[in-house]
């Protein structure tokens, strides 16, 4: 069971407001496990990876309440056909999103192989269904996608113990209800913790490239959807507190991040992030610089719970532009709530995807 609301003037964006919430079901399923199979069904989490795509099946805003804070990820209706086989591990899933992020179900398989504790490769293959009513653009306009990635994930370097490598790479393609899909995502980053030095410091960098639109007139859509992307860590993936969950939703942006953090106990982790956004395509930002740099932000982890300390503000932007329209599950994917007066317009053909899984 969840329990959450929003007190005074709601969030930012106005995704919720004073007075939305409720108490709901977060997990319920049921399963059998025969030996190395295990298969379960029902409302239930579903990971894959870094959740670059594949986490959170509940976008919590208007009715849910809470909408920063995201405390519910579970997939409806949803079922899962595991294999563990130790170091081989693989998936085979179908999930349900909630109303809000669209109405769709992905169905798809994930492979996991640990290469001797050296590094995790995986691959994923899955295809959208919209379940949405014919006519209702922005989900059915999902539907037909298919989406393939690869990964590289926990990669150890060969006489450089103290340096740790995660990639991925995916592309969404295939055909819908008069629309094409040909868009893709990547990222690379690099970790190095400094074991000789107190605390044992680790600095890290990485760049993560989502494609944008360069033609919003035809039927072809090469901006990244994001479409159940998770938080499993400070900018993973919920991509800076402002840019990531009222602006741009990791599609359509170009984004480098340079952070260092330390682990002070098992239970308390201090670090900062800096962060430098473009966008991809420019086609819609005609009044400012597509360069956003965010301050740094200081956070720390407490007994397992996040809790930040932000001094970023999009320097593009003063008051959110941001309106509440009714129901997100009713706009369409060219009428993503914005003001025409604001400087900050952005590429409205990407889906609004905001994102951040923290239990209150």
């Amino acid at each position: 069971m969840v329990a959450a609301t929003t007190f005074g003037d709601g969030d930012a964006g106005g995704f919720t407001r004073s007075s939305d919430g409720r108490v709901a079901t977060e997990e319920l399923f049921a399963g059998v496990r025969v030996g190395e199979w295990t298969f379960t069904a029902g409302r239930q989490n579903y990971k894959v990876g870094t959740g670059f795509i594949v986490m959170d099946g509940n976008l919590d805003q208007f009715k849910d309440g809470a909408y920063w804070l995201s405390p519910r990820t579970a997939f409806k209706d949803s079922a899962i056909l595991a294999w563990d086989h130790g170091a081989l591990k693989s998936q085979v899933f179908s999930l349900r999103t909630d109303d809000d992020l669209g109405d769709f179900r992905m169905t798809g398989v994930n492979l996991d192989y640990n290469l001797d504790d050296q590094v995790t490769l995986g691959a994923m293959a899955l295809k959208v269904n919209a379940l949405g009513p014919r006519g209702s653009t922005l989900p059915r306009r999902r539907d037909g996608m298919q989406v393939h990635n690869l990964r590289a994930l926990n990669a150890r370097v060969p006489g450089i113990a103290p340096l740790t490598l995660n990639a991925e790479y995916a592309v969404e393609r295939g055909s819908g209800e008069g629309v094409d899909y040909a868009a893709n995502a990547w990222y690379a980053q690099a970790d190095y913790a400094f074991g000789d030095l107190p605390l044992t410091p680790i600095l890290g960098y990485r760049y993560a490239s989502f494609s944008g639109d360069d033609n919003l007139s035809d039927n072809r859509q090469k901006a990244w959807d994001p479409l159940s992307k998770g938080f499993i860590d400070w900018s993973t993936w919920l991509v800076g507190d402002v840019v990531g969950n009222y602006l741009l939703f990791n599609s359509n942006e170009n984004v480098q991040q340079f952070s260092l953090k330390t682990h002070l106990s098992q239970t308390f982790t201090l670090g900062a992030i800096h962060y430098q956004f473009w966008l991809d395509e420019k086609t819609t930002w005609a009044r400012r610089s597509t360069t956003v740099a965010l301050p740094m932000k200081a956070w720390c982890f407490s007994t397992g719970r996040p809790h930040r300390r932000s001094t970023a503000r999009c320097p593009t932007t003063g008051s959110s532009p941001w309106r509440r329209l009714g129901k997100c599950s009713a706009m369409t994917r060219n009428s993503v709530p914005w003001n025409s007066t604001s400087p900050t317009v952005i590429e409205r053909r990407e889906p609004l995807r905001p994102r951040r899984s923290v239990c209150a």
